[in-house]
């Protein structure tokens, strides 16, 4: 009968710390002129490694280049494109990324990340902001690449702390 029991208890343990909230990210179309394909992959590179590092399954819901009217004729959050696909998915919560660059060409690096972090089921933001390149370290100490990606996993850390 002991036995039993803490096999029971031994597998209840076990699959529940197997269940992993699922999160969604999406990039949205960046502002102002940079190396904005590079850019992006970097810093979803950081997003994801943050949350694989605790635990959460993520899925990369890629760049999302949305109609600026049909984006402005959306009355509610749940009627967005990136909400029904981050739903339709099964993900429980929704990370939205976008990146801000200068608008003259002669700098190929983000300036900052704006952020925001929902959770689907409510579609309540727990979190949002923005992660500022200078945050992720100096830019003559490290690689563009390494910076960026730094700069991603602040992004992934900030919107963890709302969850």
């Amino acid at each position: 009968m002991k036995k039993t029991v803490l096999s029971l208890l031994f597998l209840g343990i076990l699959l529940s710390s197997a269940y992993a909230e699922t999160v969604m990210l999406f990039s949205e179309e960046p502002t102002g002129i940079g190396n904005e394909r590079d850019s992006i992959i970097y810093i979803e590179d950081g997003i994801m490694d943050v949350f694989f590092s605790a635990g959460h399954i993520i899925f990369n819901g890629g760049y999302q280049q949305f109609e600026p009217e049909s984006a402005a004729a959306q009355s509610t959050f749940g009627d967005t494109p990136s909400f029904r696909i981050a739903k339709s998915g099964g993900a429980d919560y929704m990370l939205q990324v976008q990146l801000e660059f200068t608008q003259d060409d002669q700098d190929s690096l983000p300036v900052k990340a704006l952020y925001s972090f929902y959770h689907l089921n409510s579609e309540e933001k727990l979190a949002g902001g923005e992660v500022l390149l200078t945050e992720a370290g100096e830019r003559e100490e490290m690689e563009e690449e390494v910076l960026i990606r730094r700069m991603g996993r602040h992004v992934g850390t900030r919107a963890m702390e709302g969850m």
